[in-house]
């Protein structure tokens, strides 16, 4: 158990660390930066879809993916894993993009993400390290009162709470028949869902933080132990 606690707190600590370095160059990133409402949007099944965006969502799902894939297999070539990795965390972020649109919808709250080359780059570093950090991208809202900035950290929490929740399932059917694809998929889940609750901003951690710390905490209690347990112990 203590081998197991040990490594798990040292990658909180390089996550953390990471974390901080990250917040930075965010900050400088998103410096002057709103969404872009003018931007071409097409209405898909009621949903306000940009193009634009999704070309965001694929370069950054294609980097975390290719940081993922080198965690587990390191320069092994495999053609197809590799494939399967990208084509798994480019429709988990898809599936993030639609809890946002459908907040857009909701609540007449648009919100955008954008890729960031200097993440990208922290992303490669940190998978080198053994630990990819889903630092790719960063999103961008229109909130403005107290009521929609609540609403945005609520939607951080159930995006959080959807990746612990594939990771879940990821887990489970490796349960059952074990395989290395299944394996990375909770990997990859648990990786974001352990990078949202890091209190740097401008991740899910630090706004939940600064909103509601008692919340906070008990997120940190429900994801520490599930990331211990689905990478570490069982």
């Amino acid at each position: 158990f203590w081998p197991v606690l040990m490594k798990t707190l040292t990658a909180l600590m390089q996550s953390l660390f990471k974390g901080i370095v990250a917040d930075y160059f965010k900050k400088k990133a998103k410096e002057g930066q709103k969404v872009n409402t003018a931007r071409k949007v097409v209405d898909f099944f009621g949903l306000n879809v940009r193009p634009a965006e999704l070309g965001h969502i694929a370069l950054g799902a294609l980097i975390y993916g290719a940081a993922v894939y080198y965690t587990a297999f390191g320069l092994a070539w495999k053609t197809s894993a590799l494939a399967r990795q990208e084509v798994l965390v480019a429709m988990f972020y898809l599936v993030r993009a639609g809890v946002r649109y459908g907040y857009e919808r909701k609540y007449q709250i648009a919100s955008e993400y954008r890729f960031w080359f200097s993440g990208g780059l922290l992303c490669v570093g940190s998978a080198v390290l053994g630990n990819p950090l889903s630092t790719v991208g960063f999103e961008l809202n229109t909130a403005k009162t107290a009521e929609e900035k609540t609403r945005m950290i609520n939607m951080s929490v159930l995006m959080l709470f959807i990746a612990l929740g594939l990771a879940t399932v990821f887990f489970l059917l490796n349960q059952v028949y074990p395989t290395v694809f299944f394996q990375t998929a909770t990997l990859a889940c648990t990786g974001v869902a352990l990078s949202d609750i890091l209190p740097v901003e401008p991740m899910t951690g630090k706004k939940v933080w600064d909103s509601n710390k008692w919340m906070w905490a008990g997120l940190v209690a429900i994801v520490v132990p599930a990331f211990m347990l689905f990478n570490f112990v069982l």
